[in-house]
């Protein structure tokens, strides 16, 4: 053979070691599968990730899986049909859902292993713990507080909220914001009945609850004089005129226009609002704490939550993606990106509350917030029985007591199907 030929051989050799190799190297790549985000800056903080974690761990892929409609509807459709999904997210009541079906892999043992999840709050990890399994680890914070019209108190001779303020103080505040027009008529009010499940605040201040646990509740506790009180309390607004009337309150949407729009002096709602409150030019705005009820002040907290299903076919893999994406670094360019409020102590005081000039009064979200409580994990099929009977008497329809005794008779067989409470 001429020397040509063995050169010409000896490349070819190579070109084919080389293409071998390659696609060895290929073929033991773990891919772990995320369903995707619907909103443009947690798909760009995602994506961002992504990038950073592959350069950093090449033997695994990253791939995330289009979000269509309702998540929960979604990732149950995708694992029906067979479609690996290593990692999903979800409100609380989403992950609570999935925890029954008996889908989602238990993280407390990988997290108790982890000791960064230490700087996590309590009342973040809490929103998805059943016992003693944890199934979600939490995105962001959702903290609520009182948000104001700076200019239309002072314009009204009113002081400003405060810490130690109470729901009295808030109610005589409101109806001092009310503007009439010429014929009577309200056109402004000073506050709106809070939207979602944001209200439930203001019962668990007069001291009242519905059920025992809003993750996995075992009774109804609805039937109480604290609760009448403080659905009385939110009708006594509406009667009084200090908040919107229906349908005024259903057509004005909270953050977008009631509150941007002067219609209300003040809103309950969390920090999820600041992306539409920042761009006001035409009044000063600020935040405060909750008010105090009769019971004290109860701190209200939400978040979404990623989760990893027990179907996947690299746990291994999947959590190291999953302790990468919640790990500080990672929750520091998610303030940068999506300038939204992490569930980890030093980045939120570190790098949040100085990411930003408004609201001034931001620290007051933190008031409260270790030990605080949310009723989102309950299921929609049981909470919405509730919002049917608390909209009766916040709105004027049927007096307290005797919502509250046809409540417990509508609740307890939603309880039976979806939790088994005999």
């Amino acid at each position: 053979m001429s020397r040509r030929k063995s050169g010409l051989s000896l490349v070819s050799f190579s070109v084919v070691l080389l293409c071998v190799l390659a696609w060895g190297a290929a073929a033991q790549k773990t891919t772990v599968t995320i369903l995707s985000d619907i909103r443009p800056a947690y798909i760009e903080w995602a994506g961002q990730l992504k990038e950073r974690f592959e350069a950093e761990n090449p033997d695994i892929e990253i791939e995330f899986i289009p979000m269509q409609g309702d998540p929960l509807e979604r990732m149950q459709v995708l694992l029906a049909a067979g479609v690996p999904l290593d990692i999903g997210w979800g409100d609380p009541m989403y992950v609570a859902a999935l925890a029954r079906m008996g889908v989602l892999e238990d993280l407390a043992p990988y997290v108790a292993a982890a000791p960064h999840y230490d700087a996590f709050y309590p009342s973040s990890l809490n929103l998805f713990r059943i016992g003693e399994a944890l199934y979600g680890l939490p995105i962001e914070l959702q903290i609520a507080g009182i948000f104001y019209n700076v200019d239309m108190m002072l314009e009204a001779g009113l002081p400003l909220p405060e810490e130690g303020w109470n729901y009295d103080d808030l109610r005589e505040r409101a109806v001092r914001l009310l503007l009439r027009d010429d014929d009577g008529n309200a056109i402004r009010h000073g506050f709106k009945i809070p939207t979602g499940r944001n209200w439930l605040t203001i019962i668990w201040a007069f001291g009242g609850d519905f059920v025992d646990d809003w993750v996995a509740p075992t009774r109804f506790t609805g039937n109480s004089s604290e609760v009448a009180n403080a659905l009385n309390y939110m009708y006594d607004l509406v009667r009084s005129e200090a908040v919107q009337d229906r349908q005024r309150h259903l057509t004005q949407h909270v953050s977008t226009v009631a509150f941007p729009g002067q219609h209300v002096g003040m809103i309950l709602s969390n920090t999820l609002t600041i992306a539409s409150l920042t761009n006001i030019q035409e009044f000063r705005w600020d935040v405060a704490p909750l008010p105090y009820g009769p019971a004290g002040r109860v701190a209200f907290v939400n978040s979404r939550g990623w989760v990893m299903f027990n179907s996947s076919q690299n746990k291994e893999a999947t959590w190291q993606v999953l302790q990468y994406f919640t790990s500080p670094e990672a929750l520091d360019l998610f303030v940068e990106i999506t300038g939204m409020v992490p569930p980890h102590r030093e980045v939120l005081v570190e790098r949040w509350l100085p990411s930003t000039t408004m609201p001034e009064n931001r620290h007051v979200f933190l008031y409260g917030i270790e030990t605080a409580r949310s009723p989102w994990p309950l299921d929609n099929s049981v909470f919405n029985v509730i919002q049917q009977v608390a909209d009766s008497v916040t709105w004027g329809v049927s007096p307290a007591n005797t919502a509250l005794e046809q409540l417990e008779e509508m609740i307890l067989p939603r309880l039976r199907d979806v939790y088994g409470i005999e």
